[in-house]
């Protein structure tokens, strides 16, 4: 009998070790990325205190900062959550949209890495490094247009996708059918007017919510 509960025991750990196994394998191939954190428009910049406060610090604040264009009062583009290099944990990791500057005197020259879905899906990490402050500045100062396009694009990107998964097909069926224009329009919005040369796709919450009517001309 004792033999019988021995023999049992290592079937047992055996089946539990090649699962353990499988896990193992399976998880080392496809890991899986926890979701971004964050609001949109928010930028967590790591950075540490001395080149914050220098002219470099002072330049990628600006530009993240800098209006808004297209609205009928003053935004900025993004809001700015700026942490050292010590502060960056887990926690921040997997923010939505990151920017890493490190100066150092072994880098030789100036360059921005760009990488997608780092610690977090879907995530942008921009890590700049630079061996020197005024070489910093004089990186950011030339690359302010592609750093804006590379966070503003990520975000449009994610609302794509979100408007996407979310689809009203209907419309977007009768819009490539009347109009041979493809648009991705999200649930909650219905063909308000629909004539030969004119669509308009409205959203109206009133009955639910507050928010204000949205709606979309073509």
């Amino acid at each position: 009998m004792e033999r019988i509960l021995k023999s049992k025991r290592l079937l047992i750990l055996l089946f539990i070790s090649s699962l353990a196994t499988i896990f193992s394998c399976s998880s080392e191939r496809s890991p899986l990325l926890p979701k971004i954190t964050g609001q949109a428009g928010e930028v967590v910049l790591v950075m540490n205190e001395p080149i914050w406060e220098s002219e470099a610090g002072r330049a990628m604040g600006n530009i993240l900062a800098s209006e808004h264009p297209g609205l009928t009062q003053l935004e900025p583009m993004f809001d700015i959550a700026r942490i050292g290099h010590t502060s960056f944990t887990n926690i921040f990791k997997t923010h939505r949209n990151i920017i890493v500057v490190n100066v150092s005197s072994g880098d030789e020259g100036t360059r921005m890495n760009i990488r997608e879905n780092v610690w977090a899906k879907p995530q942008i990490v921009l890590e700049i490094n630079a061996e020197n402050t005024d070489a910093l500045h004089s990186f950011i100062v030339t690359q302010e247009e592609r750093i804006l396009e590379e966070l503003v694009q990520a975000e449009i990107n994610r609302i794509i996708d979100y408007n996407r998964e979310f689809e009203r097909s209907s419309i977007r069926e009768h819009l490539e059918e009347n109009f041979n224009l493809s648009l991705i329009v999200p649930r909650g919005y219905n063909i308000a007017v629909d004539t030969d040369d004119f669509v308009w796709i409205r959203h109206d919450p009133r009955t639910l919510t507050r928010d204000i009517i949205q709606g979309v001309f073509i």
